[in-house]
């Protein structure tokens, strides 16, 4: 096994820009006192600060050698070698994370002569450095590894220079990467950070955000239509593109109706509010004091569920109900505690909803229509829709070119959303009006419910000790909440800081990240391409476009359009990933990086005529992907696939698993019946006890799920000898399972 002497081999006549990827670790020693509990962050900072290194020397003396022991604390421990090409690490205990652990990571390396340089190192979490037995940096932070995020100055010896970094680690695998740079390359670096952290250096234009919409829409077919509003001291706008595709060549804009889904659940949290300074109700009020009598909520231990445990998502209700509300109720149980654990509850917040409309007396949609819209001026929001309204709403699909059936319909009926159930998700409203919502909840104008809106947003305190809003999601000075139904995906947020709100409208719900992801940079209101940066030369960078591919067969795509470099996960060969691509800026000659889609890419040094090779790293990964570049061509993106409504036929009856050639069934029945939409025929499959869902053909035998359906399936039919549909095969998650076509007739 080689020892010290191959680490100082493998790092002679470092170069700048070069990453250092020869160390010996020491695998991670755990920092939790407590077995199974996390230490707060105290805890962390005194473990961090402790020398663990004392009997070999200490961490300013320590010369490590392969298999070298170490005796730490009663563990015995042993320095172990561990290298990678790309210069980015991630180590774990046995191949298995660690959660709340110290790495220490050693290195030496060779320089002709003394010389001012700078380390760029990248940690998960907080690091400290230590150069030639000096300590040169520490840095405390919650973060994932990205190359360079932090730039330090240190001066190095000429001939050997021992390097020790000291890892913390929170949860996940602990990584690291470090690299040596000369002056220039560390300027670049620090004025993209500058670029970053300074947001009025680069401010987000509406011509900036009308490319991200166009980009969406028409390049990468991700939605049909999308609306922004913004409104900050300046006032409100409204950026847009796209089509309500309702029959007419009507183009989206800030008066354009969309579904807004769970964003109806802030409107709930605020009627409750309201009732509470009518005094008719009280937060800490048990819900059961509003139903019948003949209706009888679920305790723990006597514990009852109160309108505060509704309101915040603890009550311990389940995220859904099946069949009759009311029977529901009464026969369902408490997994937890009411007000322990935080779990999203459609099924709690409609029940909230009810309660409010009993208590008051009026319907639900009275209610927010006379204490939330009529006092904000927000005469387009409604459930019920007339045909000035109908007129305006936008349909939604489940990719572009797929409507759905369900909520895009003008004509459709509320209740078949349950109308016991409203205050969950039954909104539907406009771009312009709700900036008229949010630009009250920031403070920006004055409003009649202004007292009410800072009540729902304060923090209440739980039996668990935590502490939150009346359903916003909060994250200091910022609150937010998104909305997914059948066809739409929403987001509405505001910080009370910045005094800023943002609205994202889309009337296609694809599994798409892109209407969640964009609202963190709206709000911030800058563009993530950093001030100073050079434009990209598109000669060299053309060497990079195409098809590049992962150990584990995902396709990924690299692309050049003006001034713009762009990468997009597109799923395995056989999927239709829609994934939303991500704008990439330069670090370096080979080092590029988008802040607020978490992620960064290097390209890395092949010889002449070898395929490109790149690895990409990511804030919200715990990990890299490496991968080779497979192809010069950049596919277009998947159009909708057509069917004819005859051939479905081929596909509907009932599937079941079956034992002895078919003779006996096994499990639940698998009921497939068929639809139409303007692109022809599609699916719908049913389960007993999990509802229906719409399936969308990919090919000539396969289909792919609406959007909602939170779990990935693929549903392919298989034909025997004769031509006929005789099983179907279910993708489900990677488990995949096959049933027996045992009847052609679909059941009612």
């Amino acid at each position: 096994m080689p020892g010290r002497a191959a680490l100082q081999a493998a790092e002679e006549e470092l170069l700048p820009g070069e990453f250092l990827k020869h160390w010996l670790v020491l695998k991670p020693i755990p920092i939790a006192t407590v077995r199974g509990k996390a230490p707060d962050e105290a805890a962390q900072k005194q473990m961090f600060a402790r020398d663990w290194l004392l009997d070999n020397g200490g961490e300013a003396r320590i010369l490590p050698q392969v298999g070298m022991k170490a005796k730490i604390s009663s563990r015995t421990m042993k320095w172990q070698p561990l290298e990678s090409d790309t210069g980015v690490f991630f180590t774990a205990n046995d191949g298995h994370p660690m959660d709340y652990a110290i790495t220490y990571a050693w290195t030496e390396f060779m320089v002709s002569e003394k010389q001012a340089a700078y380390l760029g190192i990248g940690s998960d979490e907080g690091v400290k450095v230590w150069l030639n037995g000096k300590p040169v940096h520490e840095h405390w932070i919650c973060r994932g590894v990205c190359v360079d995020e932090d730039v330090v100055p240190v001066e190095l010896q000429a001939g050997k220079n021992h390097l020790l970094l000291k890892v913390l680690n929170t949860t996940g695998p602990s990584g690291f990467t470090c690299r040596i740079l000369n002056e220039e390359q560390a300027q670049c670096q620090k004025m993209f950070r500058a670029g970053i952290e300074n947001g009025a250096t680069n401010l987000l234009s509406d011509a900036e955000i009308k490319t991200m919409l166009q980009d969406n829409v028409d390049t990468e077919k991700q939605t049909v239509g999308l609306a922004v509003g913004i409104v900050d001291e300046h006032g409100p706008r409204v950026i847009s593109h796209g089509k309500l595709d309702n029959g007419t060549d009507r183009e989206v804009d800030g008066d354009t109706l969309f579904h807004i889904g769970s964003v109806a659940k802030v409107f709930t949290a605020l009627l409750l509010q309201d009732m509470i300074e009518r005094g008719e109700m009280k937060l800490d009020d048990p819900a059961q004091k509003y139903l019948p009598e003949s209706v009888r909520l679920p305790t723990w231990h006597g514990r009852e569920i109160t309108l505060l445990h509704l309101a915040t998502h603890t009550s311990g209700l389940p995220r859904e109900s099946d069949g009759d509300l009311y029977a529901f109720l009464s026969h369902s149980t408490l997994g937890q505690a009411p007000g322990m654990h935080w779990e999203y509850s459609n099924l709690g917040m409609g029940l909230l909803g009810h309660l409010i409309a009993r208590k008051a007396g009026k319907d639900y949609e009275t209610l927010v229509v006379e204490r939330i819209c009529q006092p904000l001026g927000m005469s387009s929001t409604r459930i019920s829709l007339p045909p000035e309204l109908k007129a305006r709403l936008a349909i939604g699909h489940a990719i572009p070119g797929h409507r759905l059936q369900s909520f895009s319909s003008p004509d459709h009926d509320t209740n078949s959303y349950v109308p016991s159930l409203l205050g969950a998700g039954s909104i539907r409203s406009t771009a312009n009006d709700l900036l008229k919502f949010v630009s009250a909840y920031a403070g920006l104008t004055p409003s009649p419910l202004s007292a009410l809106m800072k009540k729902a947003e304060a923090l209440h305190s739980l039996e668990s000790g935590d502490k939150r809003p009346l359903a916003w999601q909060e994250y200091g000075d910022v609150f937010e909440h998104g909305g997914l139904v059948d066809g739409y995906q929403t987001e509405l947020c505001f910080d009370v800081r910045k005094r800023r709100g943002v609205v994202v409208l889309s009337n296609c719900a694809n599994y798409s990240t892109f209407v969640p992801g964009l609202w963190r940079q709206l709000l911030d209101g800058r563009y993530p391409k950093p001030a100073g940066v050079s434009q990209l030369d598109m000669a060299r960078l053309a060497r990079y476009v195409g098809q590049y591919k992962t150990a584990d067969g995902t396709i990924w795509i690299i692309r050049l359009e003006p001034n713009r470099f762009i990468i997009q996960w597109r799923g395995h060969p056989d999927e239709r990933a829609r994934v939303p691509s991500a704008e990439m800026f330069p670090q370096s000659e080979s080092v590029f990086c988008n802040d607020f889609r978490n992620c960064q890419l290097m390209f890395l040094p092949v010889a002449d005529h070898q395929a490109s090779k790149m690895v990409l790293t990511s804030w919200g990964w715990q990990g890299s992907i490496e991968m080779t570049q497979i192809s010069g061509d950049v596919p277009e993106p998947p159009a909708p696939v057509q069917m004819d409504p005859a051939a479905c036929k081929d596909f509907v009856g009932q599937y079941r698993k079956t034992l002895l050639f078919g003779m006996i069934g096994v499990g639940p029945k698998l009921n497939i019946s068929q639809t139409t939409d303007e692109f022809g025929g599609h699916l719908i499959a049913h389960v007993a006890g999990l509802g229906r869902e719409e399936f969308f053909p990919t090919g000539a035998a396969s289909f792919i799920p609406g959007p909602t359906v939170g779990d990935d399936i693929r549903l392919t039919f298989v034909r025997n000898r004769k031509g006929k549909v005789n099983q179907v095969m279910v993708n489900w998650n990677g488990r995949k399972l096959r049933g027996t076509r045992i009847s052609s007739h679909p059941t009612k």
